[in-house]
């Protein structure tokens, strides 16, 4: 079952009740599935989580909470590109001679409203670049 939501917790320093808190990498930084630039420097600690309802008040009375809605077909491109980028330089491949076919980005956005999930949606994008690797370089 999927969740309805996914939730992000900040706090100053306080120890999250779900998956604990996890250090930012960096202060600044670019997140892809995002497609934005993040400015962290406010911020000691973060953890997501899928339900607030586990979090004891206490703690979540000591928090921001963003709620950042599940991705929907609208979605799906921006974030395709982001994950097919990330694919081309773990490949060691520049980004720009690397892409999704017409059909494939079609056959995305036709799925995203069975699965909804981001990872779900860079194992598709993985797979379909195993499946047929040589149209897929833009030359």
């Amino acid at each position: 079952m999927l969740p309805r939501r996914q939730e992000a917790l900040t706090a100053s320093g306080s120890q999250s009740a779900n998956e604990g808190p996890s250090s930012l990498p960096h202060d600044r930084y670019h997140k892809s599935f995002l497609a934005s630039a993040i400015d962290a420097t406010h911020v000691n600690w973060a953890g997501t989580v899928n339900s607030l309802d586990r979090i004891s008040g206490p703690l979540l009375s000591r928090c921001d909470v963003f709620e950042m809605p599940i991705p929907d077909q609208q979605h799906v491109r921006p974030i395709a590109r982001s994950i097919v980028a990330e694919h081309a330089l773990s490949l060691g491949l520049d980004p720009c001679f690397y892409g999704l076919s017409e059909s494939d980005l079609g056959y995305l956005e036709q799925t995203c409203p069975r699965h909804r999930s981001v990872r779900v949606l860079a194992e598709l994008v993985r797979r379909l670049f195993d499946a047929g690797e040589p149209e897929h370089f833009n030359v």
